[in-house]
Formats: C-alpha cells, sequence, structure tokens
C-alpha cells in the first residue's frame, strides 16, 4: 500500500509540474484539477465502502484506489505555499496545514458523537463515511472556487536589497570554520 501511495505521488507531482510547464493549464488550474481528482476520488470512494459490506476483497480494491487518488493531492497541496508567497512560504505552509490538519482533532470527536447517538452501528458508520465524504467534497469544491496558486497579495512586499534604518546587520561566522569534520 506504501508504494501505491508512493509512486502515485511521484507520478502525480511530476505530471502536475509537466503540465504547468508545457503550458497546457495555468498553475492556478492545475492545482485545482489535482484538488479536485484527489478529493472527489476520496470522498466517492470513501462513501463506497458501506456498500462493500463485509466483502473483504471489495474493501482492499476501495482502500487501494482511494491510496493511488491520494497521490493527486501531490499535484495540488504540496506546491501551493511556495507558489502563494515567496517572502513567507513556512508561515504560509504552517497556516494552511494547521487548518487542514484541525480535522485530526475534530473527526475522533465527531465519530465519537455519532457513535455514541445512533444505536444501530451499522447506520452510525455508514453516516460516519458518506458525511466524511460529503465533507471532502466542500472542501475541494471551495478550493476549486476560490482558491489560487498565484502570489497573494500579502506578499507584494518590495524587494529590500538595503539595510532598514535602526536595525543593525550582524554577520555571524560560518558554521563550517567550527565545524570538526
Amino acid at each position: 500500500m506504501a508504494a501505491l501511495v508512493g509512486t502515485s505521488l511521484l507520478v502525480n507531482g511530476t505530471l502536475s509540474d509537466v503540465i504547468i510547464n508545457k503550458g497546457w493549464l495555468s498553475r492556478t488550474r492545475t492545482r485545482k484539477m489535482f484538488s479536485l481528482l484527489s478529493g472527489y476520488s476520496a470522498a466517492s470512494l470513501l462513501m463506497l465502502i458501506p456498500a462493500a459490506g463485509c466483502n473483504a476483497g471489495g474493501l482492499q480494491a476501495i482502500l487501494f484506489l482511494q491510496a493511488f487518488g491520494a497521490g493527486f493531492g501531490a499535484g495540488c497541496d504540496a506546491a501551493l505555499p511556495s507558489e502563494m508567497t515567496k517572502n513567507f512560504p513556512a508561515i504560509t505552509f504552517a497556516i494552511v496545514n494547521t487548518i487542514a490538519m484541525s480535522a485530526c482533532f475534530i473527526a475522533p470527536k465527531y465519530a465519537g458523537l455519532i457513535l455514541d447517538k445512533i444505536d444501530n452501528k451499522w447506520a452510525a458508520w455508514n453516516t460516519l463515511f458518506f458525511s466524511s465524504g460529503i465533507f471532502m467534497i466542500i472542501s475541494c469544491s471551495l478550493f476549486a472556487v476560490l482558491g489560487s496558486a498565484e502570489r497573494q497579495e500579502f506578499d507584494m512586499i518590495e524587494d529590500e536589497t538595503e539595510e532598514r534604518p535602526g536595525i543593525g546587520r550582524v554577520d555571524f561566522p560560518s558554521p563550517r570554520k567550527f565545524s570538526v569534520f
């Protein structure tokens, strides 16, 4: 499974860059397309899990397809912070990733609430799979409508090559001078 995800990430990340570099689609359209492919494939496959029921072969097929579909995210999510800003890529990544990873602590609480409220556990799990799929569809659709891979306005500060008044420049010696290797 890990090899499938890794291969998919490598292929889809490379494919998105080829599409952009060849000029077939704009950077933003390419990122949106890969976001929709990733989100919609994950959502639809997640919503298929209840249909597979206890069929182990069917569940394995769904999970393998979902692992491959996750690779489409490499054509969208990974590159965005560095494309949106050249001055603040780390903080932009931190903010975007914090928002995206909030599902990691919200989902278990949501799952616990659903599983506690619905007595029929089969119906409860079906509700979880469908609602998670719907959330994925909504989130990637919002990015497709509102998102951008272009340099953002907050990043449009002028490049300052001269020193700012009142802020001194400190030159540190190279760490290589002190290396024992």
